[in-house]
């Protein structure tokens, strides 16, 4: 997903509490396939209009100004 001139990974976790999927492990799990650091990216949480759970995360990359907060 693309957003303000960044891109995104994007998720729509299942159910509408933490409790059944932590967002930190979804992470990291993406990263380790990545052979990347979970310290590279930053994770944010948004709710739909709908009342959807979104999460988004990007990645740390200087050569295009994007310092990894989301």
């Amino acid at each position: 997903v693309k957003l303000v001139g960044h891109h995104y990974l994007a998720r729509k976790l299942a159910g509408t509490d933490l409790t059944q999927e932590d967002p930190f492990r979804l992470l990291q799990n993406y990263v380790a396939e990545q052979g990347d650091s979970i310290g590279n990216y930053g994770l944010a949480l948004a709710v739909s209009p709908q009342g959807e759970m979104l999460l988004l995360a990007n990645r740390l990359t200087l050569t295009d100004l994007n310092l990894g907060s989301a």
